[in-house]
């Protein structure tokens, strides 16, 4: 490992480093559970045969020069081959720092603004939201399928009617109960006020009739006490005002005697 890749290798385990941090300071302020810190040390042999490179022991080979090159020859190779050994590296390291990068949630939003919470995806909202009314379409054309066939409260009231229409169980029970009412009596003979009578009968059997007539009566009884106290209240002024008259004729044929 050359000088360069090194070097290139050091200043990307820095910035993993700061990346991790910055990683671990966002997600406590987000109230999640911090990252686990990534340990990138290397092994005691890499970092031994390392600095033994690093010292010049490992660039034997490649301080050597090649049949027909100089020494100035051979410097431009070995910063050549240094160059593409470090790209190489940062090329990598970027490699999987973008795959990093791709699975974090990023902190910051298409302008450029720091955001705590992350951002809704509009592609999963909009799929979401189709699947949804997908769904109510289809759970509302079962309900009408099934409304053909089943008979559920909300259908008991008129539903989806207009407000005039009576229920179902209105019309059903008044065809029922209208039996038309013979006219005629036990002998066969026409009786006029059959009708009439039935329907009395009917009407003294109904509860709600037999209130309706309570009340009626009274109203009656409070409107009959009201006239007779009409009544006894004018008569009581009329014997009061007889009796002044008769007390006034008297003391004036008194006045005359004298």
């Amino acid at each position: 490992m050359s000088t360069a890749a090194a070097q290139a290798r050091e200043e990307e385990a820095e910035r993993r480093m700061q990346e991790e941090d910055a990683a671990r300071r966002t997600a406590i302020l987000r109230g999640e559970a911090p990252p686990p810190i990534s340990s990138q040390s290397p092994q005691p042999e890499e970092g031994t045969a390392r600095r033994r490179r690093d010292d010049g022991h490992g660039q034997d080979r490649k301080r050597r020069r090649l049949r027909g090159e100089d020494d100035t020859d051979r410097d431009m190779r070995i910063a050549r081959e240094d160059a593409a050994a470090g790209a190489a590296a940062r090329e990598s390291m970027s490699q999987s720092e973008k795959k990093k990068d791709d699975a974090d949630v990023s902190i910051t939003d298409h302008a450029g603004h720091i955001q705590l919470f992350a951002a809704p995806n509009e592609r999963a909202l909009l799929a979401n939201s189709r699947n949804v009314e997908a769904e109510a379409d289809k759970a509302k054309k079962a309900r009408e399928f099934e409304d053909q066939f089943t008979m559920r409260f909300s259908n008991a009231a008129g539903f989806k009617k207009s407000l005039s229409s009576a229920p179902w169980y209105v019309s059903s029970n008044k065809q029922e109960t209208e039996i038309p009412q013979p006219s005629k009596d036990v002998w066969g003979n026409e009786d006029p006020s059959r009708k009439n009578r039935e329907q009395t009968r009917m009407s003294s059997n109904d509860p709600m009739a037999f209130m309706r007539k309570a009340q009626t009566q009274l109203r009656q009884a409070e409107t009959d006490k009201e006239k007779w106290k009409a009544q006894k209240e004018r008569e009581l002024r009329e014997l009061e005002q007889a009796e002044k008259e008769e007390r006034r004729k008297r003391k004036e044929q008194q006045g005359v005697e004298v």
